[in-house]
């Protein structure tokens, strides 16, 4: 019984004995503590804010919302390759612009037939609403669109007749 009660012992924590360890190591605790505050710190004054926003788009019914994301995701692409001159082609934005955009992404919403949300990230805040247009403006010009569109228009012309 009484080795029992030894081994108990000998398992409890000391709390006095670890405070000490603490007071004598106070030194190395503080200085890691210092030195991932200054590392956090230059990290928040360097790094520059990213805004971000996010739209749905309804999808016309003759266009599928895989291809309207294929079109966004490509606009990503671009940004990506660091082909600015082509994505201030696209979008009618200037290149100050275009550097401030920092992701573009697209995603068909569940449930919600013939419609993708579209989410912009910019580092510019006045530039969302503006960059949104420019996507709406981008996707209502494109010409596969338009070709759609004309040849639906096409299609109900000759019904009507």
């Amino acid at each position: 019984m009484s080795e029992e009660k030894r081994e108990a012992y000998e398992e409890e924590i000391d709390l006095y004995e670890l405070l000490l360890k603490l007071k004598r190591r106070w030194k190395i605790i503080f200085g890691t503590v210092f030195v991932f505050l200054v590392i956090a710190s230059l990290y928040v004054l360097i790094m520059r804010p990213v805004y971000k926003s996010s739209f749905t788009v309804k999808v016309p019914k003759f266009f599928t919302p895989a291809e309207t994301v294929r079109y966004i995701n490509y606009i990503q692409k671009l940004l990506k390759e660091k082909r600015f001159e082509d994505v201030m082609q696209i979008l009618n934005l200037s290149e100050e612009e275009v550097k401030n955009i920092y992701k573009i992404s697209s995603r068909e919403l569940r449930g919600a037939k013939q419609t993708v949300e579209v989410s912009i990230e910019v580092y510019e805040p006045k530039l969302i609403s503006k960059l949104a247009n420019s996507i709406l403006d981008y996707l209502n010009r494109n010409e596969y669109i338009l070709e759609r569109i004309n040849i639906k228009k096409q299609e109900i012309e000759d019904k009507v007749k």
